[in-house]
């Protein structure tokens, strides 16, 4: 699955203009790291989501995957997303809650904030992608691995991809 993820990461890399897209992973402070399934994604502190499904093919299709978005409209609301977010934060960078609200609150910056809280033990630790081999390339390319579902397995390679999906709605010629 890294070579998937190695592959995507790169491509949105280069079009990422501002460099804000970052991807950051907890470890131990013995420096292991720490497997997570879940995944959160909070935006904006206007929405949460919390999961179980990959961005991949098989948690989309083939997969029993189970998500919940939160996008309240109060801000009593909002300011729950906010702690909900500073306390994974501070559990992650092993600070105190305070120390993320304080930091957010004088600078606004999340990648700032993780960046002046991450720590020699347990901490976030930026993603790195792996240097992949041609036939690496050439299997998440292909979705040999992810395929979009039962039928893909058996369509021709120029029909499918990692990046088929996207291109086609570039063309026109997908689903919205």
């Amino acid at each position: 699955m890294d070579t998937a993820r190695a592959r995507v990461y790169k491509a949105l890399k280069t079009i990422d203009k501002q460099d804000h897209l970052r991807i950051y992973h907890p470890v131990t402070r013995l420096r292991n790291p720490i497997y997570c399934h879940a995944k959160i994604m909070i935006i904006d502190d206007k929405i949460l989501n919390i999961g179980s499904s990959n961005l991949n093919n098989r948690s989309m299709r083939l997969d029993t995957e189970a998500d919940i978005a939160i996008m309240p409209d109060r801000r009593n609301d909002r300011d729950t997303i906010t702690h909900i977010r500073n306390d994974l934060l501070a559990e992650h960078l092993d600070c105190d809650v305070q120390d993320i609200s304080k930091y957010m609150t004088e600078n606004s910056s999340l990648i700032a904030c993780i960046e002046a809280l991450r720590g020699d033990g347990k901490t976030l630790v930026p993603y790195s992608p792996p240097e992949l081999i041609n036939v690496e390339k050439w299997l998440a390319d292909n979705e040999i691995m992810d395929p979009n579902g039962p039928d893909e397995m058996f369509e021709k390679f120029s029909k499918r991809g990692l990046f088929s999906g996207i291109l086609s709605l570039r063309k026109g010629k997908g689903k919205r």
